[in-house]
């Protein structure tokens, strides 16, 4: 009897029957979203500083010289990073973990291969 994976906790089976059976099983884990709507505010606050200091550094690039060049390019580096980081820090997820399933799993797909 062959099986043919889906998802997480789908199995379809192709067997000598006619037809094909579904069998869902429990997830091994959950991906529960975090709310965060306060940190959102702050990293989107600390995002426009960031570029209102980038914008001013570039305006007045030709007044200062040299040092302020270098001070441009390392906050547009920090900026970059930071915009790298907003990906993690915008979409937090709280794994849970279902234990008590893995054995159940394993039985099953170990009785199935004998079957």
């Amino acid at each position: 009897m062959a099986t043919t994976r889906r998802s997480n906790s789908e199995v379809e089976f192709h067997g000598d029957h006619d037809h094909h059976e579904l069998l869902l099983l429990p997830p091994l884990c959950e991906k529960i979203p975090v709310k965060n709507t306060l940190n959102k505010a702050i990293n989107l606050t600390t995002l426009l500083l960031l570029i209102s200091i980038l914008l001013y550094r570039l305006l007045h690039l030709s007044e200062h010289g040299y040092p302020w060049l270098f001070a441009f390019l390392s906050e547009s580096w920090f900026t970059f990073d930071f915009l790298l980081s907003l990906n993690t820090k915008w979409t937090p997820l709280d794994f849970k973990t279902h234990p008590q399933t893995l054995l159940q799993r394993y039985l099953y797909y170990y009785l199935l291969d004998y079957i």
